[in-house]
């Protein structure tokens, strides 16, 4: 083991104890066949015999270009040789994004979709991701560019179950070179240098003229600020959480009520997070939430005007003096803000 791989290792277990993931813990480890996550899988084994867990490599193939077939095939062979389990899912990814999500994004969400299918069926109690330092600094710069706020910019979380991303401090040469030390080899995705999207060209043209011209070792500068966001996140987490408690009048399947008055009595960094808290809650998803329509409602109950407005996916909610009330499109929204007004 030379230098490098001694401390990737090192940053390695650190992650690991931060997470609290247990010793025999059934992992899933997800391997495309690429450098970083072959390298990942190095590291996953060589802990392994110590904190006696059982891996297994999970691969998705997106069926997005002609030879992710021989992917998959590569990756099962390589768990073989191991002597691991192998799953994997075939899932057909559209060319074209729909309901306004990139390529990519659609990509991302099939891909944890079957990555939690996968690990349903093994049991495993955790995912493992070979995200590096980066893809971190380059996930801050695609949302900076995006309009992305706090909960965006603080990027990827380290752990958040059933995700793992033990290497989020590692640099993805470091990774790479531990990848090639391994001697099993690993598959290029020539899409990874594909600059029709985002992602890539902030990889290959933005971040090295940032590090050429600007500020030399921004990956590292940008990964550590989003760390920083992440604590603020969840300081202000904790802030809606009690809020939340705080604010809560009644709550159903179909509606949620909520003080006026006190929630107008936070800090709109507070209480917008707790609009945004409640409708998720009532759409029992997060899935495509803009911040915009939180900010309008935000401000219209603290104007002390009445009525209602329209809300994403056909949610709506209904003012009066005393209360904000949103409400799923099966309620009749006219009589509801009939009933809070009298």
């Amino acid at each position: 083991m030379d230098r490098i791989e001694f401390q990737v290792r090192a940053c390695f277990r650190r992650s690991i104890r931060r997470a609290g993931v247990r010793d025999r813990a059934p992992l899933l480890v997800a391997v495309s066949g690429g450098p970083d996550s072959t390298g990942l899988l190095r590291l996953c084994l060589a802990e392994a015999p110590a904190r006696d867990w059982r891996i297994v490599v999970g691969h998705i193939d997106h069926a997005l270009r002609a030879g992710s077939r021989d992917d998959a095939a590569w990756v099962r062979n390589l768990a073989h040789s191991l002597g691991l389990p192998f799953l994997s899912l075939r899932a057909r990814t559209p060319t074209a994004g729909r309901r306004g999500l990139s390529p990519e994004e659609l990509a991302r969400r099939i891909r944890r979709a079957g990555l939690r299918r996968l690990a349903h069926r093994c049991g495993a109690t955790w995912i493992v991701l070979g995200h590096t330092r980066d893809d971190q600094a380059e996930t801050v710069l695609l949302r900076l560019l995006r309009g992305s706020g706090l909960r965006g910019l603080a990027a990827m979380d380290e752990a958040r179950p059933p995700w793992l991303r033990p290497l989020l401090a590692v640099p993805r040469a470091d990774l790479r070179h531990v990848s090639e030390r391994s001697g099993w080899g690993f598959r290029e995705d020539l899409t990874n240098q594909d600059l029709r999207f985002l992602r890539n060209r902030i990889r290959h043209r933005l971040l090295p003229l940032i590090e050429a011209e600007l500020e030399p070792g921004a990956a590292r500068v940008l990964a550590a600020t989003a760390e920083v966001l992440r604590e603020s996140r969840r300081f202000l987490g904790a802030a809606v959480q009690s809020a939340w408690r705080a604010v809560r009048i009644e709550e159903t399947p179909d509606r949620i009520r909520l003080d006026r008055a006190r929630l107008a009595s936070y800090h709109p960094a507070v209480s917008v997070e707790v609009l945004r808290h409640a409708l998720v809650r009532l759409r029992g998803t997060a899935r495509d939430l803009r911040r915009s329509p939180l900010v309008d409602l935000d401000r219209r109950m603290r104007s002390g005007r009445g009525g209602r407005l329209a809300l994403p996916h056909g949610r709506w909610a209904a003012m009066n003096r005393r209360e904000v009330i949103l409400a799923h499109p099966s309620l009749d929204n006219r009589k509801e803000t009939d009933t809070a007004d009298g």
